[in-house]
């Protein structure tokens, strides 16, 4: 009877280790959406001043 109980607790055990080990990947499954998230926002930054620039430089190479 003593096993039982034994296998019991054990598999409790597994389970919330289990349990625990799932949250933790879905919370670094979380941070590395909100990192891509806010890389693509300045990547998207770094393209419209790049954009801006160009607008510039083409503006001062047809004055000059």
């Amino acid at each position: 009877m003593d096993s039982f109980k034994d296998k019991g607790a054990s598999a409790r055990h597994q389970s919330a280790s289990l349990r625990e080990r799932f949250l933790t990947l879905e919370q670094y499954v979380q941070m590395a959406r909100l990192d891509a998230d806010a890389a693509l926002k300045r990547s998207e930054r770094l393209r419209r001043a790049s954009s801006a620039l160009d607008e510039i430089l083409n503006t001062l190479l047809k004055v000059s």
